[in-house]
């Protein structure tokens, strides 16, 4: 398996699509939830006119940004 030299890479997601996809590609990994309220960001997201790429790119970094904490 690979991983970081740090440690494990952070999964902020219980998908198991996402975890199935991690671990084919032999990457070491741990799994988490990010309390992000992903409705409200979409909605927020939807008003501003952003599109589904950045919108996914928002989301992401919103979520990285609590699982860091």
């Amino acid at each position: 398996m690979l991983s970081t030299p740090e440690g494990k890479i952070i999964l902020a997601s219980r998908s198991p699509a996402r975890q199935s996809m991690m671990q084919s590609a032999g990457i070491r990994f741990a799994t988490t939830t990010a309390p992000v309220d992903e409705e409200a960001l979409r909605e927020a997201g939807l008003a501003e006119g952003i599109n589904g790429v950045d919108m996914a790119t928002a989301l992401a970094e919103a979520k990285a940004l609590r699982v860091s904490m």
